[in-house]
């Protein structure tokens, strides 16, 4: 747990990246998966997901990523449209 509030700067490099406090409580638990080398951290929020890889392009060692996307990654589904 020390290790981790040390790391806390990090979590700020997180929040300082996105554009909307809104996705703080997302960020403070795609920190906490870093902490515990998470390879991946599941979100439903595109807009969460964009804000870190497209427009703040910062390194994420894990990855953001909607549910579909990781089935889809590891071949458990293909590609689909869903009609809503």
């Amino acid at each position: 747990m020390q290790a981790n509030l040390r790391a806390i700067g990090r979590f700020h490099e997180l929040i300082d990246a996105l554009p909307a406090e809104r996705h703080w409580p997302d960020a403070l638990h795609l920190w906490t998966a870093e902490t515990h080398g998470a390879q991946y951290f599941l979100t439903m929020d595109k807009k969460f997901i964009n804000a870190l890889t497209q427009t703040a392009r910062i390194n994420l060692p894990t990855k953001p990523a909607r549910p579909s996307e990781l089935l889809e990654h590891f071949s458990i589904i293909r590609g689909h449209n869903r009609q809503r």
